[in-house]
């Protein structure tokens, strides 16, 4: 028997529904590094090119669920405020995140 689409398409929705708060964190991480990829190439800071602006999405919304994941497990944030901090920080970028970890790091060892 053929399953109709309606019902794949209502399984699968259902089996993301517990997930959703990450998701959405993740993909306001995205978000924010797409923008923060495009104001760059904007102001002429950068050239566009799309190898560099898929990998600066992929590290802002891996970034961004790293960044959920400390914010509610550690800091017991809401979801709602955790996703707008992975917002924040995909939009930082790489670069600035990883300048802030290491003077962070940096200070708590001295």
């Amino acid at each position: 028997m053929k399953k109709m689409p309606e019902k794949i398409i209502a399984v699968f929705m259902a089996k993301l529904a517990p997930y959703w708060e990450v998701l959405f964190a993740v993909l306001m991480a995205l978000i924010g590094g797409a923008l923060a990829f495009l104001n760059d190439v904007q102001s002429g800071d950068r050239k566009w090119n799309l190898r560099a602006f898929v990998l600066d999405v992929c590290t802002s919304g891996f970034f961004g669920y790293v960044t959920f994941m400390v914010f509610v497990e550690l800091f017991s944030w809401s979801p709602s405020m955790s996703a707008a901090a992975c917002a924040v920080v995909g939009h930082l970028g790489a670069k600035n995140v990883k300048k802030l970890l290491t003077g962070f790091i940096t200070r708590k060892l001295q």
